[in-house]
């Protein structure tokens, strides 16, 4: 079973889908880049994208993973700032929906109910970000990994009786640009793990054994799901 893992509402994507013009981008491609102009919000429609920054020595930092039914570029709305703070790539082929940021603007100032639909998903959103800050300033580097496991099952994982495989194939590096670690560090965490026989790699593809035991190991608070997401 695959959760569902989009908190957008239905009358949301379709209305951001109406003022929107498709677009694809190959796997690989950026769909915009740090210092470039904001002046379009992206829908995506199908694929999957890395939101990220890289520091002055060419480390690279995963702000997050979007997917369908995710909107990137949403924090230009409403501000003088017409740089884009970050970057997106495409880990997969990925279809869009441009939408023009003024245009956006527009809808949102006329329409009560989209702008009502907006602000609740974007508090999610936030809400989203904070906790997983917490988790990865407060909890240690073993805590930074297992709630970055658990938060990739949570939004990519199918899910059987007993195991959640993680349908997105994910890199020590990947690892390493989410949790703000050291490859080094990731690669002894992640072979401890599987030594344990908590964790197996196929293909890049990570299934979890025993993810009650990461949550109990960071105490893990049961988030609402849509919080307790990457």
């Amino acid at each position: 079973m695959i959760r569902s893992t989009s908190q957008m509402p239905s009358y949301l994507i379709e209305s951001l889908k109406q003022i929107s013009t498709p677009k694809q981008y190959k796997k690989g491609s950026l769909l915009f880049s740090h210092g470039t102009k904001a002046d379009h919000l992206y829908l995506i429609l199908s694929g999957k994208v890395k939101l990220l920054m890289t520091t002055p020595d060419g480390k690279e930092i995963i702000l997050s993973l979007a997917q369908a039914n995710d909107l990137v570029g949403e924090s230009a709305l409403f501000v003088s700032q017409t740089m884009h703070t970050y970057s997106v790539q495409a880990l997969t082929r990925v279809q869009v929906g441009l939408i023009q940021k003024n245009t956006l603007e527009e809808e949102l100032y006329r329409s009560t109910k989209l702008t009502d639909e907006f602000l609740k998903w974007m508090g999610t959103r936030n809400c989203r970000m904070q906790l997983r800050i917490r988790d990865l300033l407060l909890k240690g580097k073993q805590g930074a990994l297992y709630s970055t496991l658990i938060r990739m099952a949570n939004s990519y994982g199918r899910w059987g009786e007993k195991d959640v495989t993680i349908e997105l194939p994910i890199t020590i590096k990947d690892l390493a640009g989410l949790t703000g670690m050291q490859r080094e560090s990731v690669s002894r965490l992640m072979k401890e793990l599987r030594e344990k026989e908590i964790i197996t790699i196929n293909d890049g593809y990570i299934t979890i054994h025993q993810i009650n035991l990461l949550r109990t190991s960071i105490d893990c608070e049961t988030c609402p799901l849509e919080y307790c997401q990457i």
